[in-house]
């Protein structure tokens, strides 16, 4: 009995001109999706987010402020996540297509979206040197209202 049912749905499969990975795809990907990112959060939660740290920057400096002209160069370095109010996840999809490996096509299925981090705060060591005159260290953060990372 079970050789006739998977006779009969191959030659349907055939008869429509669908293959087996034309018609595959991720179960409840947005389900999946979002259960990944929360354990991820989760998991960097208990890490601290601190340890999210950040690519150092550097700005060369020449404008006016409060009448007195600033030339020189700015150095934002350990940089960190300090706050974040909301986090959100947007845009989720799948694709679906195939690989080949070791030349044999292999069907993939993956899933992407974004990761959105609302109303988040960065801390940076800044080190701005003028272009006459001593090196400064200042602490500064910026308040950034969303930064958003495409996960895949």
């Amino acid at each position: 009995m079970e050789r006739i049912f998977v006779f009969l749905f191959l030659c349907v499969a055939f008869a429509s001109g669908q293959t087996l990975s034309q018609r595959a795809h991720v179960v409840n990907h947005d389900k999946f999706f979002t259960e990944v990112m929360q354990e991820t959060i989760y998991e960097i939660e208990r890490r601290g987010f601190s340890t999210l740290k950040l690519t150092n920057i550097t700005q060369n400096i020449n404008t006016t402020m409060y009448r007195f002209q600033v030339l020189g160069t700015a150095d934002y370095y350990n940089g960190f996540l300090v706050t974040i109010q909301h986090i959100s996840v947007t845009n989720m999809r799948q694709t679906v297509g195939t690989n080949t490996v070791n030349g044999v096509p292999t069907p993939t299925a993956t899933v992407h979206g974004n990761l959105n981090l609302i109303d988040a705060k960065l801390g940076y060591d800044v080190l701005y040197t003028p272009t006459e005159g001593e090196p400064h260290h200042f602490t500064g953060d910026f308040n950034h209202g969303q930064i958003r990372w495409l996960i895949s």
